[in-house]
């Protein structure tokens, strides 16, 4: 099971009649799920039914929605001011007769000139008649979003294990370094002790050594590093929405490796806990992308 990425983007055109409805829409990292979706101002109704269209498939991002429709003015419709073009044509016929004129009916046509006698308008789209086109130009759009979310997602997969696999290396080399910079501390501290020409009590020495060494050890750190990053692994073979989940075994990675830094002694895990927390870091930038 691969993780998704919050990366992607689709887009689909549906027709309907005489009209082209197309719906595009893109993705970004967010910590929630945040719709933004444009509409053309007759069909701000279906709004909602988008909202849940979106919030059945995708779980977090900033999902940005274009719905677009084109051949509407195709469409247009003429409306005549019936009581208006009735008192004009009242009016010509007394005037006629006023002045003993005989009424000429080719001459009504020129009464459709008058202003607001005739007017032409764009026919507007009841929101029921393209909803069903609409959900499905939706639909496929967030399809294909998902597959490249997904895409991008099993490369992030493959990169971050590739990371989790270098921190083990590391921790390997901590594991098995610490318990000889333990040796030589020991060493260290039997040497100074003789170059001082101090009597010590062999049982004050023992205690001064494991002193030393409770303060500088970092096997309890290493074995919970270890356990975060197999807690980190078992969670990029999850489905659902995981990101979370990892960015907060990154951060328990950050502490433990922090305190591995500020205890150790030794010049070679000090090296080594530098070049952990470059791994961490490139994790934690990535896993901001993870839903």
């Amino acid at each position: 099971m691969a993780i998704l990425s919050m990366t992607g983007y689709g887009q689909f055109t549906a027709v309907h009649q005489d009209t082209r409805i197309s719906v595009e829409m893109r993705t970004v990292n967010h910590r929630f799920a945040e719709f933004h979706i444009r509409l053309p101002r007759e069909w701000l109704s279906l709004e909602d039914g988008i909202r849940r269209q979106l919030g059945a498939s995708i779980r977090r991002g900033r999902v940005d929605v274009f719905v677009n429709a084109e051949g509407l003015a195709a469409k247009q419709l003429v409306e005549v001011n019936w009581p208006l073009l009735d008192q004009l044509i009242s009016a010509e016929i007394a005037l006629c007769k006023r002045f003993e004129r005989a009424f000429d009916v080719d001459t009504v046509r020129d009464w459709l000139k008058y202003p607001d006698v005739m007017q032409i308008r764009t026919g507007e789209m009841d929101a029921d008649d393209v909803r069903a086109a609409l959900e499905t130009a939706v639909s496929e759009a967030t399809q294909q979003l998902l597959r490249m979310r997904m895409q991008e997602g099993e490369r992030l997969q493959a990169n971050l294990q590739e990371k989790l696999q270098a921190l083990r290396q590391q921790i390997s080399f901590v594991e098995a370094r610490d318990k000889v910079a333990v040796a030589t501390r020991t060493a260290q501290l039997k040497t100074r002790i003789q170059q001082l020409q101090v009597d010590v009590e062999e049982g004050r020495l023992a205690q001064e050594v494991v002193l030393l060494v409770d303060r500088t050890a970092v096997d309890e750190e290493v074995v919970r590093l270890a356990s975060h990053i197999e807690a980190f692994a078992q969670a990029l073979m999850q489905s659902g929405s995981v990101g979370r989940r990892l960015d907060f075994i990154v951060q328990e990675m950050n502490r433990e490796v922090n305190t591995i830094g500020s205890k150790c002694a030794d010049a070679m895990i000090a090296k080594a806990v530098v070049e952990m927390k470059v791994y961490i870091e490139q994790l934690r930038e990535q896993v901001q992308n993870v839903e």
